[in-house]
């Protein structure tokens, strides 16, 4: 077996030198420190529940309110568009007849133009008239 002793001998001295010691009683401290603190830590931890808040029910009351404009909105824009999409064609027609008829187109014109509130009259005569026939 070979001699190791001077080995040895020069490792007992390098820990003289580093003192060693006092970092395992700084790292022995911490320990304990670490072990005071879990131990105050309670075993069950308190939850809270996350009700409805007085804070949160404002958002919640706004959310809804913005969900609701919304839709009201969608459903108005639909309907204008369903409105908008049977004057268009009640105005293609209209054009139809004043190039195929110009007379007649002349004729409406000058009646609605004449007086705008007797038109319904006037359509409903026209519309009794053309029914006895």
């Amino acid at each position: 077996m070979p001699d190791c002793s001077s080995k040895f001998e020069e490792l007992k001295a390098l820990f003289k030198l580093h003192e060693l010691s006092a970092q395992a009683l700084q790292i022995y401290a911490q320990i304990a420190s670490f072990r005071e603190t879990i131990t105050k830590l309670p075993k069950v931890l308190p939850v809270r529940h996350h009700h409805f808040e007085d804070k949160s029910k404002s958002f919640v009351i706004g959310g809804i309110v913005c969900l609701l404009v919304t839709a009201i909105s969608e459903g108005l824009c639909i309907s204008l568009h369903r409105e908008n999409s049977r004057l268009r064609e009640s105005d293609v027609r209209y054009w139809m007849i004043r190039q195929t008829y110009p007379n007649t187109g002349r004729w409406v014109d000058s009646v609605y133009h004449l007086d705008p509130n007797e038109k319904d009259r006037r359509i409903r005569q026209l519309e009794a008239k053309d029914s006895d026939l």
